[in-house]
């Protein structure tokens, strides 16, 4: 199952580049509970999407 959720993310991230950037903070929703390997991924991504749109998420 992680390994067809990271393809998942994976097959996405590419469609998402060319997106207009938000002028709100972006909020990334997992839905599992925290501590778990799903969201370690999910707070990875969120980073990264942080770091690439210059907002914060939350």
């Amino acid at each position: 199952m992680l390994s067809r959720f990271i393809a998942l993310i994976l097959l996405c991230l590419p469609f998402a580049a060319p997106a207009q950037y938000p002028s709100q903070t972006v909020r990334v929703v997992v839905g599992f509970p925290p501590g778990g390997t799903t969201d370690v991924i999910g707070r990875l991504v969120a980073q990264g999407l942080s770091e690439r749109l210059g907002r914060t998420s939350r």
